[in-house]
Protein backbone atom coordinates (compact mmCIF):
# COMPACT_ATOMS: atom_id res chain seq x y z
CA UNK A 1 0.00 0.00 0.00
CA UNK A 2 3.01 2.33 0.52
CA UNK A 3 3.66 2.09 -3.22
CA UNK A 4 0.00 2.63 -4.22
CA UNK A 5 -1.28 5.82 -2.56
CA UNK A 6 -4.05 6.13 -5.20
CA UNK A 7 -5.44 2.78 -3.99
CA UNK A 8 -5.30 3.94 -0.36
CA UNK A 9 -7.16 7.17 -1.28
CA UNK A 10 -9.73 5.21 -3.20
CA UNK A 11 -10.38 2.92 -0.23
CA UNK A 12 -11.12 5.93 1.95
CA UNK A 13 -13.94 6.84 -0.43
CA UNK A 14 -15.66 3.46 -0.22
CA UNK A 15 -18.42 5.00 1.87
CA UNK A 16 -19.35 7.14 -1.11
CA UNK A 17 -20.39 4.05 -3.03
CA UNK A 18 -24.08 3.17 -3.32
CA UNK A 19 -25.52 0.44 -1.14
CA UNK A 20 -24.99 -2.22 -3.81
CA UNK A 21 -21.29 -1.25 -4.05
CA UNK A 22 -20.77 -1.43 -0.32
CA UNK A 23 -22.48 -4.84 -0.20
CA UNK A 24 -20.18 -6.04 -2.97
CA UNK A 25 -17.12 -4.86 -1.06
CA UNK A 26 -18.27 -6.30 2.26
CA UNK A 27 -19.02 -9.72 0.74
CA UNK A 28 -15.96 -9.95 -1.46
CA UNK A 29 -12.98 -7.85 -0.33
CA UNK A 30 -13.54 -8.63 3.33
CA UNK A 31 -14.48 -12.26 2.75
CA UNK A 32 -11.78 -14.68 3.88
CA UNK A 33 -13.49 -17.44 1.87
CA UNK A 34 -12.23 -15.84 -1.38
CA UNK A 35 -8.44 -15.64 -1.17
CA UNK A 36 -8.10 -13.50 -4.28
CA UNK A 37 -10.22 -10.84 -2.65
CA UNK A 38 -7.89 -10.37 0.30
CA UNK A 39 -4.90 -8.07 0.55
CA UNK A 40 -3.73 -6.06 -2.42
CA UNK A 41 -6.00 -7.96 -4.87
CA UNK A 42 -9.08 -6.99 -2.88
CA UNK A 43 -7.97 -3.40 -2.63
CA UNK A 44 -7.40 -3.28 -6.37
CA UNK A 45 -10.94 -4.53 -7.03
CA UNK A 46 -12.21 -1.87 -4.61
CA UNK A 47 -10.29 0.68 -6.63
CA UNK A 48 -11.83 -0.55 -9.92
CA UNK A 49 -15.39 -0.55 -8.51
CA UNK A 50 -15.00 2.97 -7.13
CA UNK A 51 -13.55 4.36 -10.36
CA UNK A 52 -16.33 2.79 -12.43
CA UNK A 53 -18.93 4.29 -10.13
CA UNK A 54 -17.27 7.71 -10.08
CA UNK A 55 -17.29 7.86 -13.89
CA UNK A 56 -20.60 6.13 -14.46
CA UNK A 57 -22.09 9.05 -16.53
CA UNK A 58 -19.26 9.44 -19.02
CA UNK A 59 -20.77 6.90 -21.42
CA UNK A 60 -24.17 8.58 -21.27
CA UNK A 61 -22.72 12.03 -21.85
CA UNK A 62 -20.73 10.78 -24.83
CA UNK A 63 -23.85 9.14 -26.29
CA UNK A 64 -25.93 12.30 -25.92
CA UNK A 65 -23.21 14.38 -27.57
CA UNK A 66 -23.28 12.07 -30.55
CA UNK A 67 -27.08 11.99 -30.74
CA UNK A 68 -28.71 14.29 -33.29
CA UNK A 69 -30.22 17.35 -31.69
CA UNK A 70 -33.97 17.48 -32.43
CA UNK A 71 -35.30 21.07 -32.44
CA UNK A 72 -38.21 21.91 -30.17
CA UNK A 73 -41.44 22.58 -32.03
CA UNK A 74 -43.36 25.83 -31.64
CA UNK A 75 -47.03 25.37 -30.78
CA UNK A 76 -49.69 27.65 -32.20
CA UNK A 77 -51.57 29.80 -29.70
CA UNK A 78 -54.88 31.62 -29.56
CA UNK A 79 -53.48 34.71 -31.30
CA UNK A 80 -52.31 32.55 -34.23
CA UNK A 81 -55.78 31.04 -34.53
CA UNK A 82 -57.35 34.50 -34.59
CA UNK A 83 -55.36 35.40 -37.70
CA UNK A 84 -55.84 31.92 -39.16
CA UNK A 85 -59.65 32.08 -38.78
CA UNK A 86 -59.65 35.34 -40.73
CA UNK A 87 -57.74 33.63 -43.55
CA UNK A 88 -59.98 30.56 -43.51
CA UNK A 89 -63.07 32.67 -44.09
CA UNK A 90 -62.01 32.42 -47.76
CA UNK A 91 -63.11 28.77 -47.62
CA UNK A 92 -66.76 29.75 -47.18
CA UNK A 93 -68.82 28.38 -50.04
CA UNK A 94 -66.38 25.53 -50.61
CA UNK A 95 -67.12 21.89 -49.88
CA UNK A 96 -65.70 19.07 -47.80
CA UNK A 97 -64.85 15.93 -49.73
CA UNK A 98 -63.52 13.68 -46.99
CA UNK A 99 -61.97 13.58 -43.53
CA UNK A 100 -59.03 11.44 -42.42
CA UNK A 101 -57.21 10.78 -39.17
CA UNK A 102 -53.98 8.99 -38.36
CA UNK A 103 -53.29 10.90 -35.17
CA UNK A 104 -53.43 14.11 -37.23
CA UNK A 105 -56.83 15.10 -38.64
CA UNK A 106 -57.01 16.11 -42.28
CA UNK A 107 -59.97 17.70 -44.04
CA UNK A 108 -59.92 17.31 -47.80
CA UNK A 109 -61.71 20.42 -49.10
CA UNK A 110 -62.58 21.92 -52.45
CA UNK A 111 -62.69 25.66 -53.13
CA UNK A 112 -61.45 26.58 -56.61
CA UNK A 113 -59.36 23.42 -56.45
CA UNK A 114 -58.39 20.81 -53.89
CA UNK A 115 -57.19 22.00 -50.45
CA UNK A 116 -56.07 20.09 -47.37
CA UNK A 117 -56.49 21.34 -43.84
CA UNK A 118 -54.51 19.56 -41.10
CA UNK A 119 -55.14 19.63 -37.35
CA UNK A 120 -52.73 18.31 -34.73
CA UNK A 121 -54.21 18.84 -31.28
CA UNK A 122 -52.00 20.83 -28.95
CA UNK A 123 -49.66 21.88 -31.76
CA UNK A 124 -51.07 23.29 -35.00
CA UNK A 125 -53.87 23.76 -37.54
CA UNK A 126 -53.40 25.14 -41.07
CA UNK A 127 -53.77 24.47 -44.78
CA UNK A 128 -50.98 22.29 -46.14
CA UNK A 129 -49.50 21.15 -49.40
CA UNK A 130 -47.79 18.17 -47.75
CA UNK A 131 -50.38 15.38 -47.84
CA UNK A 132 -49.61 12.09 -46.14
CA UNK A 133 -51.04 8.71 -47.05
CA UNK A 134 -54.56 8.14 -45.71
CA UNK A 135 -55.04 5.35 -43.15
CA UNK A 136 -56.56 2.11 -44.44
CA UNK A 137 -59.13 1.73 -41.67
CA UNK A 138 -60.81 4.97 -40.50
CA UNK A 139 -62.19 5.06 -36.96
CA UNK A 140 -65.92 4.91 -36.17
CA UNK A 141 -65.81 8.60 -35.27
CA UNK A 142 -64.35 9.53 -38.66
CA UNK A 143 -66.89 7.32 -40.44
CA UNK A 144 -69.72 9.06 -38.58
CA UNK A 145 -68.52 12.49 -39.74
CA UNK A 146 -68.06 11.27 -43.31
CA UNK A 147 -71.61 9.94 -43.35
CA UNK A 148 -73.14 13.20 -42.11
CA UNK A 149 -70.91 15.65 -43.99
CA UNK A 150 -70.60 14.02 -47.41
CA UNK A 151 -70.02 16.89 -49.90
CA UNK A 152 -71.38 19.41 -47.37
CA UNK A 153 -70.89 23.13 -48.04
CA UNK A 154 -68.66 25.18 -45.75
CA UNK A 155 -70.83 27.93 -44.28
CA UNK A 156 -68.30 29.53 -41.93
CA UNK A 157 -65.01 29.09 -40.09
CA UNK A 158 -64.55 30.95 -36.81
CA UNK A 159 -62.54 31.12 -33.63
CA UNK A 160 -64.48 30.85 -30.35
CA UNK A 161 -63.84 33.09 -27.31
CA UNK A 162 -60.37 34.10 -28.49
CA UNK A 163 -59.29 30.60 -27.50
CA UNK A 164 -57.58 27.65 -29.15
CA UNK A 165 -60.91 26.65 -30.68
CA UNK A 166 -61.73 26.52 -34.38
CA UNK A 167 -65.29 25.75 -35.50
CA UNK A 168 -66.28 24.72 -39.02
CA UNK A 169 -69.99 25.11 -39.76
CA UNK A 170 -71.23 22.86 -42.59
CA UNK A 171 -74.50 22.97 -44.52
CA UNK A 172 -75.26 19.31 -45.33
CA UNK A 173 -78.28 17.53 -46.79
CA UNK A 174 -79.58 16.76 -43.27
CA UNK A 175 -79.09 20.31 -41.97
CA UNK A 176 -76.33 22.32 -40.30
CA UNK A 177 -73.47 20.63 -38.45
CA UNK A 178 -70.53 22.05 -36.51
CA UNK A 179 -67.10 20.44 -36.26
CA UNK A 180 -65.17 21.93 -33.33
CA UNK A 181 -61.41 21.46 -33.07
CA UNK A 182 -60.19 21.96 -29.50
CA UNK A 183 -56.49 22.62 -29.95
CA UNK A 184 -55.33 22.35 -26.36
CA UNK A 185 -52.52 20.17 -25.03
CA UNK A 186 -54.70 17.06 -24.96
CA UNK A 187 -57.12 18.36 -27.57
CA UNK A 188 -60.37 16.97 -28.85
CA UNK A 189 -62.68 17.02 -31.85
CA UNK A 190 -66.39 17.52 -31.14
CA UNK A 191 -69.15 16.95 -33.71
CA UNK A 192 -72.37 18.90 -33.03
CA UNK A 193 -75.76 19.45 -34.60
CA UNK A 194 -77.43 22.76 -35.41
CA UNK A 195 -78.85 22.90 -31.87
CA UNK A 196 -75.29 22.87 -30.44
CA UNK A 197 -75.90 19.45 -28.91
CA UNK A 198 -73.05 16.98 -29.20
CA UNK A 199 -73.53 14.14 -31.67
CA UNK A 200 -70.22 12.57 -30.69
CA UNK A 201 -66.70 13.47 -29.58
CA UNK A 202 -63.36 11.94 -30.40
CA UNK A 203 -62.76 11.63 -26.65
CA UNK A 204 -65.80 11.52 -24.40
CA UNK A 205 -64.86 13.40 -21.27
CA UNK A 206 -66.40 14.98 -18.20
CA UNK A 207 -65.07 18.12 -16.55
CA UNK A 208 -66.30 20.18 -13.64
CA UNK A 209 -67.68 22.87 -15.99
CA UNK A 210 -68.77 20.85 -19.00
CA UNK A 211 -69.49 17.37 -20.37
CA UNK A 212 -68.31 16.20 -23.79
CA UNK A 213 -70.68 13.32 -24.48
CA UNK A 214 -73.49 12.63 -26.98
CA UNK A 215 -76.77 14.54 -26.44
CA UNK A 216 -75.08 17.04 -24.10
CA UNK A 217 -75.04 20.75 -25.05
CA UNK A 218 -71.61 21.83 -26.21
CA UNK A 219 -69.93 24.62 -24.29
CA UNK A 220 -66.33 25.86 -24.64
CA UNK A 221 -64.01 25.72 -21.64
CA UNK A 222 -64.28 28.70 -19.30
CA UNK A 223 -61.48 31.25 -18.93
CA UNK A 224 -60.83 33.87 -16.24
CA UNK A 225 -58.20 35.76 -18.21
CA UNK A 226 -58.78 39.01 -20.10
CA UNK A 227 -58.55 39.61 -23.82
CA UNK A 228 -55.35 41.59 -24.56
CA UNK A 229 -57.37 44.43 -26.10
CA UNK A 230 -59.36 44.78 -22.86
CA UNK A 231 -56.31 45.17 -20.61
CA UNK A 232 -55.87 48.56 -18.94
CA UNK A 233 -53.01 49.89 -16.83
CA UNK A 234 -54.99 49.00 -13.70
CA UNK A 235 -55.06 45.35 -14.85
CA UNK A 236 -51.29 45.09 -15.29
CA UNK A 237 -50.01 43.28 -12.17
CA UNK A 238 -46.85 43.78 -10.18
CA UNK A 239 -44.12 41.17 -10.53
CA UNK A 240 -41.77 39.70 -13.08
CA UNK A 241 -43.13 40.65 -16.49
CA UNK A 242 -43.96 37.46 -18.40
CA UNK A 243 -44.84 35.44 -15.32
CA UNK A 244 -47.12 38.16 -13.92
CA UNK A 245 -48.82 38.94 -17.24
CA UNK A 246 -49.53 35.27 -17.94
CA UNK A 247 -51.84 35.19 -14.92
CA UNK A 248 -54.18 37.90 -16.23
CA UNK A 249 -53.71 38.19 -20.02
CA UNK A 250 -55.14 35.57 -22.36
CA UNK A 251 -51.96 35.10 -24.39
CA UNK A 252 -49.26 32.40 -24.43
CA UNK A 253 -45.77 33.27 -23.12
CA UNK A 254 -44.47 33.34 -26.72
CA UNK A 255 -46.47 36.51 -27.46
CA UNK A 256 -46.16 37.97 -23.97
CA UNK A 257 -42.40 37.97 -24.59
CA UNK A 258 -42.98 39.81 -27.86
CA UNK A 259 -45.12 42.42 -26.08
CA UNK A 260 -42.36 42.89 -23.50
CA UNK A 261 -39.77 43.30 -26.26
CA UNK A 262 -41.88 45.99 -27.91
CA UNK A 263 -42.33 47.75 -24.57
CA UNK A 264 -38.59 47.65 -23.79
CA UNK A 265 -39.29 45.40 -20.81
CA UNK A 266 -37.05 42.51 -19.72
CA UNK A 267 -38.96 39.23 -19.44
CA UNK A 268 -37.87 38.33 -15.91
CA UNK A 269 -37.64 41.85 -14.46
CA UNK A 270 -40.24 43.82 -12.53
CA UNK A 271 -42.71 45.71 -14.74
CA UNK A 272 -41.65 49.36 -14.87
CA UNK A 273 -43.91 50.96 -17.49
CA UNK A 274 -47.50 49.69 -17.44
CA UNK A 275 -48.65 52.08 -20.18
CA UNK A 276 -45.98 50.73 -22.53
CA UNK A 277 -47.09 47.16 -21.77
CA UNK A 278 -50.74 47.99 -22.58
CA UNK A 279 -49.73 49.69 -25.84
CA UNK A 280 -47.50 46.75 -26.80
CA UNK A 281 -50.28 44.22 -26.19
CA UNK A 282 -52.62 46.17 -28.46
CA UNK A 283 -49.96 46.50 -31.16
CA UNK A 284 -49.98 42.72 -31.62
CA UNK A 285 -53.29 43.08 -33.47
CA UNK A 286 -52.25 45.90 -35.82
CA UNK A 287 -50.27 44.18 -38.55
CA UNK A 288 -50.57 41.02 -40.64
CA UNK A 289 -47.33 39.99 -42.33
CA UNK A 290 -46.74 36.23 -41.81
CA UNK A 291 -43.13 35.17 -41.56
CA UNK A 292 -40.78 32.38 -40.53
CA UNK A 293 -37.48 33.09 -38.77
CA UNK A 294 -34.34 31.16 -39.64
CA UNK A 295 -31.00 30.63 -37.94
CA UNK A 296 -28.30 28.73 -39.84
CA UNK A 297 -30.89 27.93 -42.52
CA UNK A 298 -33.15 26.19 -40.00
CA UNK A 299 -36.57 27.55 -38.94
CA UNK A 300 -36.73 28.58 -35.29
CA UNK A 301 -40.07 30.44 -35.07
CA UNK A 302 -43.01 31.78 -37.07
CA UNK A 303 -45.76 34.33 -36.47
CA UNK A 304 -48.55 36.28 -38.22
CA UNK A 305 -46.37 39.41 -38.02
CA UNK A 306 -42.68 40.37 -37.60
CA UNK A 307 -41.25 39.68 -34.14
CA UNK A 308 -38.98 42.18 -32.45
CA UNK A 309 -37.84 39.57 -29.95
CA UNK A 310 -36.19 37.46 -32.68
CA UNK A 311 -33.37 39.98 -33.00
CA UNK A 312 -30.89 39.09 -35.74
CA UNK A 313 -32.70 35.94 -36.92
CA UNK A 314 -33.50 36.03 -40.64
CA UNK A 315 -37.21 36.57 -41.48
CA UNK A 316 -38.78 35.13 -44.62
CA UNK A 317 -42.25 36.40 -45.48
CA UNK A 318 -45.22 34.41 -46.80
CA UNK A 319 -48.57 35.36 -48.38
CA UNK A 320 -50.54 33.70 -45.57
CA UNK A 321 -50.12 32.33 -42.05
CA UNK A 322 -51.04 28.86 -43.32
CA UNK A 323 -48.14 28.94 -45.78
CA UNK A 324 -45.76 30.19 -43.09
CA UNK A 325 -46.88 27.50 -40.64
CA UNK A 326 -46.70 24.84 -43.35
CA UNK A 327 -43.12 25.82 -44.22
CA UNK A 328 -42.13 25.83 -40.55
CA UNK A 329 -43.70 22.51 -39.52
CA UNK A 330 -42.70 20.61 -42.65
CA UNK A 331 -39.07 21.60 -42.10
CA UNK A 332 -39.08 20.83 -38.36
CA UNK A 333 -40.79 17.48 -38.98
CA UNK A 334 -38.11 16.51 -41.50
CA UNK A 335 -35.44 17.24 -38.91
CA UNK A 336 -37.41 15.33 -36.27
CA UNK A 337 -37.80 12.28 -38.51
CA UNK A 338 -34.06 12.26 -39.20
CA UNK A 339 -33.46 12.37 -35.47
CA UNK A 340 -36.17 9.85 -34.60
CA UNK A 341 -37.74 7.98 -37.58
CA UNK A 342 -40.05 5.98 -35.31
CA UNK A 343 -41.68 9.03 -33.72
CA UNK A 344 -44.61 9.34 -36.09
CA UNK A 345 -45.46 5.65 -35.85
CA UNK A 346 -45.37 5.83 -32.05
CA UNK A 347 -47.49 9.00 -31.98
CA UNK A 348 -50.14 7.35 -34.15
CA UNK A 349 -50.08 4.25 -31.95
CA UNK A 350 -50.44 6.41 -28.83
CA UNK A 351 -53.42 8.31 -30.28
CA UNK A 352 -55.08 5.04 -31.29
CA UNK A 353 -54.61 3.64 -27.79
CA UNK A 354 -55.99 6.84 -26.20
CA UNK A 355 -59.13 6.60 -28.35
CA UNK A 356 -59.54 2.90 -27.54
CA UNK A 357 -59.00 3.58 -23.83
CA UNK A 358 -61.68 6.27 -23.83
CA UNK A 359 -64.11 3.83 -25.47
CA UNK A 360 -63.27 1.09 -22.96
CA UNK A 361 -63.75 3.49 -20.04
CA UNK A 362 -67.17 4.43 -21.38
CA UNK A 363 -68.15 0.75 -21.71
CA UNK A 364 -66.82 0.06 -18.22
CA UNK A 365 -68.96 2.85 -16.80
CA UNK A 366 -72.06 1.53 -18.57
CA UNK A 367 -71.36 -1.99 -17.28
CA UNK A 368 -70.85 -0.66 -13.75
CA UNK A 369 -74.15 1.22 -13.88
CA UNK A 370 -75.92 -1.90 -15.11
CA UNK A 371 -74.33 -3.96 -12.32
CA UNK A 372 -75.42 -1.41 -9.70
CA UNK A 373 -79.01 -1.57 -10.97
CA UNK A 374 -78.96 -5.36 -10.82
CA UNK A 375 -77.53 -5.27 -7.30
CA UNK A 376 -80.20 -2.77 -6.22
CA UNK A 377 -82.86 -5.30 -7.21
CA UNK A 378 -80.86 -8.34 -6.17
CA UNK A 379 -83.38 -9.67 -3.65
CA UNK A 380 -86.22 -9.41 -6.15
CA UNK A 381 -84.16 -11.14 -8.83
CA UNK A 382 -83.07 -13.84 -6.40
CA UNK A 383 -86.69 -14.50 -5.34
CA UNK A 384 -87.72 -14.80 -8.97
CA UNK A 385 -84.88 -17.26 -9.66
CA UNK A 386 -85.76 -19.38 -6.62
CA UNK A 387 -89.43 -19.47 -7.62
CA UNK A 388 -88.51 -20.48 -11.15
CA UNK A 389 -86.28 -23.28 -9.86
CA UNK A 390 -89.01 -24.52 -7.52
CA UNK A 391 -91.56 -24.46 -10.34
CA UNK A 392 -89.17 -26.32 -12.62
CA UNK A 393 -88.55 -28.93 -9.89
CA UNK A 394 -92.30 -29.51 -9.45
CA UNK A 395 -92.73 -29.94 -13.19
CA UNK A 396 -89.94 -32.53 -13.28
CA UNK A 397 -91.40 -34.42 -10.28
CA UNK A 398 -94.83 -34.40 -11.88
Amino acid sequence: MRHFPFVRNTMSSAKSLPEWGQRFISTSVRSSSIPLMNGCGGRFILFIVTVLYRFRYIGFRWAFKRKRRIPSMQKMGNLDYLFLARELSALEGGRINKIYSNGVFRLKLNKNGELNFVVEAGTRAHLTKYVEEAPEHPSDFVMLIRKRLGNARIKSVKQTNFDRLLSFVFDAKDGLFVLVFELFQNGNVVFCGSDDKIIDALKREKYSARILKPKQPYSPPPSNKKHPLEITEADVPEGKAVSALSKVVNLPPFYLEEACSRAGQKYDAEITDKAAIVAALRSLFDETKPCVYYENEKPVAFAPFPLKKMGAAEPRFFPSLSEAADAYYSSVEKETKRGNPERKKLVHLLETQKTALAAFEEKEKEARNAAEKIYAHYSEADDAIQKARAERKRELEF
